[in-house]
């Protein structure tokens, strides 16, 4: 049913460690049926102040990503317009059945 509606492409590119200079490697980029909606909104992120463990970030875009893909925060993604934002929450999307329909990304 959601497969419709993934009619772009981004590409995810795993985190695999740090270069020694503060800054992420990432392994081989892969490409992934994508559907990307550009609509602030708020969302809250999994890492925070440690006594309720949330922050609240504004989420510029949120990409409904196929149930296929691996991503998780601190991947690299590259969306259909070039740009290359930072993942900011990550949920997993169930059907009524229980089983996983798609990847939610807020960005």
């Amino acid at each position: 049913m959601i497969e419709d509606l993934l009619n772009q492409t981004i590409t995810v590119a795993k985190r695999t460690g740090n270069d020694g200079k503060g800054h992420y490697t990432y392994g081989t980029p892969k490409e992934y049926r994508a559907r990307v909606e550009h609509k602030p909104r708020l969302v809250r992120t999994s890492s925070g102040d440690g006594l309720t463990n949330r922050f609240e970030k504004v989420s510029n875009a949120r990409i409904f990503v196929d149930r296929t893909a691996s991503v998780e925060i601190g991947d690299q993604i590259i969306l259909p317009d070039g740009s290359v934002p930072i993942i900011l929450l990550v949920a997993p999307q169930y059907d009524l059945d229980g089983q996983l329909a798609y990847w939610r990304v807020d960005v």
